[in-house]
């Protein structure tokens, strides 16, 4: 049966703290963990025979092929040795930056590049090895070359303001242009799930967060790497 994405449901809470030079995505320290996910309502119906009814059902059909990410950024960009020892740290009233989700612990971002559905045959697709084959599939998910909203340097990368497949995550459970833009970048072996940090925004939920995204999932446990770059 083909899973239909009705809302989106973003399921896991995270905390990242970050004290580390900007000079590229650095993985983020994860507290205030909490994973869970939507069941669905049932609902019942009388018969009596002799009679026909008319019922009309209502269904909000829970992915198996896509996790949610979203929380609380903090930190600040330092100067610290080895052992994380600070000799001085630059700190801002408003955190700026971007999270990145991706499978590998050893992304090459001085080789990070959008992920451009021109490029690749058109679509979306090659990132969705685990995002399934029904509706919520990535190249129904994604739409090619319509992020990031604007020139954004990533490790000293240029990507280039349209150049990479994107969506945009919901904001109190309806989707809204320029709150919550995800998109796709590669580093040629990798592939990167990449957002902005829109510092006390409006999340999926009405709470406050500062950063959500989803990434391809399935029913086996996969592991991801959160990185933050801060600017």
């Amino acid at each position: 049966m083909k899973k239909i994405l009705f809302t989106l449901m973003v399921v896991v809470c995270f905390l990242l703290s970050i004290c580390y030079a900007s000079g590229a995505p650095v993985l983020a320290g994860i507290t205030n963990v909490t994973h869970e996910t939507y069941t669905g309502t049932g609902g019942t119906t009388n018969a009596t025979g002799g009679y026909i009814a008319n019922r009309d059902l209502l269904v909000q059909s829970q992915t198996n092929n896509w996790q949610g990410y979203y929380g609380q950024v903090t930190g600040n960009i330092s100067l610290a040795d080895a052992s994380g020892d600070v000799m001085y740290a630059w700190t801002s009233v408003t955190i700026e930056g971007e999270v990145f989700a991706s499978k590998s612990a050893s992304v090459i971002w001085t080789s990070i590049a959008a992920y451009d559905a021109l490029g690749f045959a058109g679509n979306c697709t090659a990132p969705g090895t685990e995002a399934g084959t029904g509706s919520d599939r990535v190249n129904n998910t994604f739409t090619g070359s319509t992020g990031p909203r604007q020139n954004t340097d990533i490790a000293d990368q240029t990507i280039t303001a349209n150049s990479a497949c994107a969506t945009e995550t919901y904001v109190n459970g309806a989707q809204a242009a320029n709150i919550w833009e995800e998109y796709i970048l590669t580093d040629g072996t990798n592939w990167v799930w990449a957002t902005e940090i829109n510092d006390s925004g409006t999340a999926f939920d009405g709470a406050t967060e500062d950063f959500q995204l989803i990434v391809p999932a399935n029913t086996t446990t996969l592991t991801y790497y959160l990185y933050v770059e801060l600017g």
